[in-house]
């Protein structure tokens, strides 16, 4: 799913039994042995997710319905994370399934047959799926592979525990690997905080910023985009090799998705778009969740199956007859863009993210929260990276933060965090052990370098309006070390408690 604000726990909690819903046994998943795909679910095995029995072969993907395909069937893989897995639905109920289904009535008596795998896992980004299709390209064999990004692709790899259970650790494939970025990290503690403004949306998003993640006006918001459109480029060369074929389904209209489409147009403009949903309300969803139900999954199976049938990848029958899809789902279908469009929005979305960054993030009144790229636990401390995006004046400025203590571990005082601004030093600060301060929180003022005017220099896209009243600014505080400690039950990595950052003039 899209990256967002989870407002309750987000971690992957449900149990699972190999041979009934209700038993809390162990996870559905296991590590796959490239880090770069992460994990995949148990394979062989019926298990439950979200209520919804899933059927896993030997290589850890869903098994499709039905009988197996002929040999000479054409191959069509649905890749992706969670919304082209199919959460919450049962095997027969996924986009791949669907898919296989529409295709199968639309085709003449005598044509090829087609099989649809699902190439996908909840949580995955767009390197897991990227890279598992590409370490089993020879047994999956595609000939057309429809990927269906979501916001998801900017996060980190999840890792496994011992349970077969997701969990937050290092992802290699990013550009500081222990800056960890993942879903739900802060929603337990943010939640209170924000109480008297969770009915106005409009209230809500003044109150956090936007977020930086997907903003694209830093260098850790660009340098993921670029790699995810790297990605989808890669995939594309690779499958062009053997002679299949890439499409791109956008799943919604979002920011993530307007810049991932800029990024295409640069690196792979020969992959088709097919744009899915505009959004997707409450009532298309599975209700208790904000994945897509059965129907929607239906819906988008067939705006897929028409696109196939128009450009003539999959051969159709004399009738190519197409399920009705419902006017309500209808009017929430996107349509394509031309590329003047796509950099025309992308320019709006930076201009007006910029504009709404928050200058303040205090974690004790979760004032510019959306900010923060990772690096908290789930009580509000921080990991081994902390990372956020503020706004600062244009002209000199001074960074103001205060950090609080881990109490539950004075014996990792004194320490010192480093702290960075656009990857620049701009000092080190001393930590000392909770009862040698009182309270322990620690105060410091450092002076900000002259901010870079120009985009690039800051790995923001080309292109990038800039506000005319503020400048983005990165800012990084890495722990000289870190402990491990129980958060809300788990062991996690913690060093400091982040307590207020603000970027003021001077």
């Amino acid at each position: 799913m899209a990256v967002a604000l989870c407002l309750t726990a987000c971690g992957d909690t449900t149990p699972v039994s190999a041979a009934r819903p209700d038993a809390a046994a162990v996870g559905v998943y296991s590590v796959h042995p490239d880090p770069l795909v992460g994990y995949v679910l148990r394979p062989g095995l019926t298990q439950w997710i979200h209520d919804a029995p899933v059927h896993s072969d030997a290589l850890g993907l869903r098994v499709p319905p039905g009988p197996p395909p002929p040999a000479d069937a054409e191959v069509i893989a649905v890749l992706g994370d969670s919304v082209a897995f199919g959460y919450g639905l049962a095997d027969d109920e996924t986009i791949a399934a669907r898919l296989a289904v529409v295709l199968a009535d639309a085709r003449s008596p005598g044509a090829r047959p087609v099989a649809c795998r699902t190439v996908a896992m909840p949580g995955w980004n767009h390197a897991n799926a990227t890279h598992f299709l590409l370490d089993h390209l020879d047994a999956l064999s595609p000939d057309i592979v429809i990927y269906v990004p979501v916001g998801n692709d900017l996060l980190d790899t999840d890792g496994m525990n011992e349970r077969g259970m997701r969990r937050a650790m290092p992802d290699i494939a990013q550009r500081d690997p222990w800056l960890s970025v993942y879903q739900g990290s802060t929603a337990p503690w943010i939640a209170p905080l924000l109480r008297d403004v969770l009915g106005d949306p409009e209230a809500l998003a003044r109150r956090l910023g936007p977020p930086a993640l997907e903003v694209d006006l830093s260098p850790e918001s660009s340098t993921r985009y670029d790699a995810w459109g790297a990605s989808v480029a890669l995939l594309a060369g690779r499958l062009a090799e053997r002679g299949a074929r890439l499409m791109v389904a956008p799943y919604i209209e979002n920011r993530p998705g307007w810049h991932l489409a800029e990024r295409l147009l640069a690196m792979a403009p020969e992959v088709p778009r097919v744009p899915l949903f505009t959004g997707v309300p409450p009532e298309f969803t599975l209700g208790d969740d904000p994945h897509p139900d059965a129907e929607s999954a239906a819906a988008m199976a067939t705006w897929l199956a028409a696109d196939l049938l128009e450009r003539g990848w999959v051969s159709a029958g004399a009738s190519r007859s197409l399920p009705e899809v419902d006017t309500a789902r209808r009017a929430k279908r996107a349509v394509p863009h031309t590329p003047d469009e796509v950099s025309r929005v992308c320019a709006e979305l930076r201009a007006q993210d910029g504009a709404r960054l928050r200058r303040v993030v205090d974690m004790t009144t979760a004032d510019g929260q959306a900010q923060v790229y990772g690096g908290l636990n789930e009580d509000g401390s921080a990991g081994a990276r902390l990372s956020l995006l503020l706004a600062r004046p244009s002209g000199p400025a001074a960074l103001e933060l205060q950090l609080g203590p881990v109490v539950t571990r004075p014996d990792l005082y004194p320490l010192a965090v480093r702290v960075e601004a656009d990857g620049v030093l701009l000092g080190i600060i001393s930590m000392s052990a909770p009862e040698a301060t009182g309270a322990g929180t620690t105060s410091v003022r450092l002076d900000l370098p002259e901010p870079t005017m120009d985009p690039s220099a800051r790995g923001g896209a080309p292109g990038a309006i800039e506000p005319a009243s503020a400048v983005p600014m990165e800012l990084k505080l890495v722990p000289e070390r870190w402990v491990t400690a129980d958060v809300r039950g788990r062991q996690a990595l913690v060093s400091f408690r982040p307590l207020r950052f603000a970027a003021v003039e001077r």
